[in-house]
């Protein structure tokens, strides 16, 4: 059943109010099973009808096509070089369909932007045309929409480093023919780790450093796979102690004692961290801090010697 609204252009030349006299071309199954201020028409067949407004000596007319053609998808969108499925059906009055692809006559208005066969469309060049198909008298157009193809992906970031328990949001961008980029969706990433005790990736895409290693990562969309590697470095906080105003080891601090800290890094590419030795107060608040800077070189542990003498008062 279709329902269709019309708002017929008539000119008036006395005051609204009179109603309009409604009639229909009776040559096809087309009825007005009622008429409000809009006009509903109600199609119950397929075809064309003429439907007719009176009003005071003046006429307007519309023309009415009840189509008995679908199509599934009702717009195709396509890359270069890629291929999909669409089906034309014949609808019935009771709401079933037939399909009729391979009877219909098909056809495409830009024949070197999209080529088809066998209910098979295939994207040629990036633009836009229409597919038209013919059956039992009717028509019916999709509009088809090619764009460039996907040539690839890539990482943001093809070289990561963290600390473990570390984390780093991975990001990755289809590659298109005409140079363009776009961010995948990481939930259609299939994603992998080469070693996932040092370093996983959810399904989100985010990335965990779990231990001191190096992990390939990678990620796969439709037919392409692209990999970023994650050096994760150790590193080490400790021992921490205190010595006295003489330089001998004490078991509690007190005024004037030293804290002493170490810290070590080590990495497989030039990494550097800041170590931050800090000093609080029994209500939380800070007293005093120092800190230093290190850069660890591949293979190489680079260590950081702190410390901080105690204010008196402490």
């Amino acid at each position: 059943m279709v329902l269709l609204r019309l708002r017929p252009a008539v000119s008036f030349d006395r005051p609204l109010g009179t109603e309009l006299c409604w009639s229909e071309n009776q040559g096809v199954q087309v009825t007005v099973t009622e008429v409000d201020a809009d006009g509903t028409v109600t199609g119950v067949g397929f075809g064309t009808a003429a439907i007719r407004a009176e009003y005071g000596g003046y006429r307007a007319e519309a023309t009415v096509v009840v189509n008995m053609l679908s199509a599934e998808p009702d717009e195709l969108v396509l890359r270069v070089g890629q291929t999909a499925e669409f089906a034309i059906y014949r609808e019935w009055p009771d709401g079933s369909k037939t399909d009729v692809t391979a009877e219909a006559e098909i056809s495409i208005a830009d024949a070197a932007k999209v080529s088809v066969s066998n209910g098979q469309a295939a994207g040629l060049a990036v633009g836009e045309t229409v597919l038209e198909a013919s059956y039992g008298g009717h028509r019916i157009s999709v509009p088809v929409r090619v764009v460039p193809a996907l040539v690839g992906i890539e990482w943001d970031t093809a070289s990561i480093r963290l600390l473990p328990g570390g984390e780093f949001p991975a990001v990755v961008r289809a590659v298109y023919s005409d140079g363009q980029r776009e961010e995948i969706d990481p939930d259609l990433i299939h994603w992998s780790s080469s070693d996932p005790e040092i370093a996983r990736i959810d399904a989100d895409g985010t990335i965990r450093a779990l231990s001191p290693g190096i992990a390939e990562l990678s990620a796969e969309y439709e037919t392409f796979t692209a990999a970023a590697t994650v050096r994760v470095a150790t590193l080490l906080v400790g021992p921490v102690g205190w010595t006295n105003e003489a330089g001998e080891t004490i078991s509690e601090l007190a005024a004037g004692s030293t804290v002493h800290a170490r810290a070590e890094l080590s990495a497989f590419e030039p990494t550097e961290a800041v170590f931050v030795l800090a000093l609080y107060d029994r209500h939380g608040a800070l007293v005093r801090l120092v800190s230093q800077s290190v850069e660890a070189s591949p293979d190489f542990a680079a260590a950081a010697e702190l410390a901080m003498k105690l204010p008196d008062g402490v």
